[in-house]
């Protein structure tokens, strides 16, 4: 069957091996960087609290499937911590609230810091 017609893309059958297979799977400092690939269009910019999958993999932090499918790139995180505070008070404008809305739609190469 061509997934690729069914709308498939390699973004989709990553987040279901991850969610599916590995999910309860400790994932190897290779798999990070495949996952940051896939999901990123960057090997590291999947990662937790700042730190790349190797510096991840050098402390000896254990990232099961399901968490590498929910990272985000710091600069996602940054963009929403500055704007929530605002939306949460109903003290925000429509662009903060648009922002925040359609943030999963941004290219993560221009929230790159």
């Amino acid at each position: 069957m061509d997934t690729q017609f069914m709308g498939f893309d390699e973004r989709d059958h990553l987040r279901a091996r991850l969610l599916g297979e590995k999910r309860h799977t400790e994932l190897s400092l290779q798999e990070l960087r495949e996952a940051g690939e896939v999901l990123y269009q960057n090997p590291d910019d999947i990662g937790l609290y700042g730190l790349s999958p190797h510096e991840l993999k050098e402390k000896e932090c254990k990232i099961l499937g399901r968490t590498a499918v929910e990272c985000k790139i710091d600069g996602q995180c940054r963009f929403i911590s500055e704007k929530l505070p605002a939306v949460l008070r109903n003290n925000y404008t429509e662009f903060d609230k648009l922002s925040i809305i359609l943030l999963r739609r941004i290219p993560c190469s221009l929230l790159r810091g």
